[in-house]
């Protein structure tokens, strides 16, 4: 493996493992608001296209430090 990709696979790497971190602590403390509520977790496709503008918005900030 040479160096150019060497820094590519750490890179994707490291992006997979933070992007897992991300959503498990995500899904668990929806988990938990849920719990606290006593109810079940209700979430719509409409809930999903509303927090889809500011998940771009972070990528694109993150994408943006590298540059």
């Amino acid at each position: 493996m040479n160096q150019s990709s060497n820094w590519k696979s750490k890179l994707i790497l490291t992006g997979t493992l933070a992007g897992a971190v991300f959503g498990f602590a995500t899904a668990y403390m929806m988990a938990r608001d849920a719990e606290k509520s006593g109810g079940e977790l209700n979430l719509t496709s409409g809930d999903l296209m509303k927090a889809a503008p500011g998940v771009i918005a972070i990528m694109r900030t993150l994408t943006a430090l590298g540059k």
